[in-house]
């Protein structure tokens, strides 16, 4: 899922990935989840792409842990959101989990999109964006772009 969200995302906020920039992801997230121990990773994007396809056939039903996972999102991020958070994942769903989840294709969302990206450089998008995030939430969020200083004393 990760591989999967991650080269969807980007897809949707930047570029289509090269054929080796999406095995580069691939060989990243197999690595990441060997050193947690998981066995029987993919070892290659298209024997990925394959088990993808094999679990999205086989593997794929809504429960009610899904519908409560919704209640939650739409609990904690509130209504706005919410609607936010279910477009963004009509875009980068594979289309069975769209249909399933009724994420519909979000086509509001797509001009939207094209703003940001012809806009994202500058200070107002930031500040957009932030805008957007709970409160409670913002300060850690914006951590996460800061790039640590190195401790001397270490």
């Amino acid at each position: 899922m990760l591989i999967a969200y991650s080269i969807r995302a980007f897809e949707v906020l930047e570029r289509p990935l090269t054929p080796a920039e999406c095995t580069e992801i691939t060989e990243v997230f197999c690595r990441v989840g060997q050193r947690m121990g998981i066995v029987d990773l993919p070892a290659s994007y298209p024997a990925w792409q394959a088990d993808r396809q094999r679990h999205l056939t086989a593997d794929l039903a809504p429960s009610r842990f899904t519908t409560d996972l919704y209640q939650q999102y739409r609990r904690h991020l509130g209504g706005p959101r919410y609607a936010l958070l279910r477009a963004v994942q009509g875009l980068v769903v594979p289309a069975p989990v769209r249909e399933q989840l009724h994420l519909g294709r979000s086509a509001w969302l797509r001009p939207a999109l094209a703003f940001y990206r012809s806009t994202r450089h500058l200070t107002l998008s930031k500040y957009l964006k932030n805008s957007m995030l709970p409160r409670e939430y913002r300060a850690r969020i914006k951590a996460l772009d800061e790039v640590p200083t190195a401790n001397p004393h270490l």
